[in-house]
């Protein structure tokens, strides 16, 4: 529930304002939505994911289960890392509010495609 209001709170948010900007007199730390900021170890789906479904997925693999734990263990430490280092690269960008559109009408192509191609069996 806190993270869908910390996306309703931003929603609202003029876009463009960094959150010291929307917060006047509070630093990061005490921003009602730090708890959101967290790393993507903080998220409970991402234990969940990384156990039960990767784990389930190796066993598959026979001999080679734990090449291929190595491997999806390096992929998630490289994207990650390319996600946390991207996003401080694409700030100045996102503060425009036209970048924001367009990122959110790929969003919402790539989401009604999965949605179709889910639904027509193809």
């Amino acid at each position: 529930m806190g993270r869908l209001t910390c996306v309703g709170r931003s929603r609202r948010r003029p876009p463009g304002l960094t959150r010291l900007a929307a917060c006047p007199g509070r630093s990061a730390c005490g921003s009602p939505c730090s708890p959101c900021s967290g790393s993507p170890g903080s998220i409970p789906h991402v234990y969940l994911d990384t156990l039960v479904f990767l784990g389930s997925v190796a066993t598959s693999h026979g001999a080679h289960k734990w090449w291929f734990g190595a491997g999806a263990a390096l992929a998630s430490l490289l994207w990650f890392s390319a996600l946390g280092y991207g996003a401080r690269l694409l700030a100045p960008l996102f503060e425009r509010p036209v970048a924001w559109r367009v990122l959110d009408g790929i969003i919402a192509v790539v989401m009604i495609t999965l949605g179709a191609t889910l639904a027509l069996g193809t």
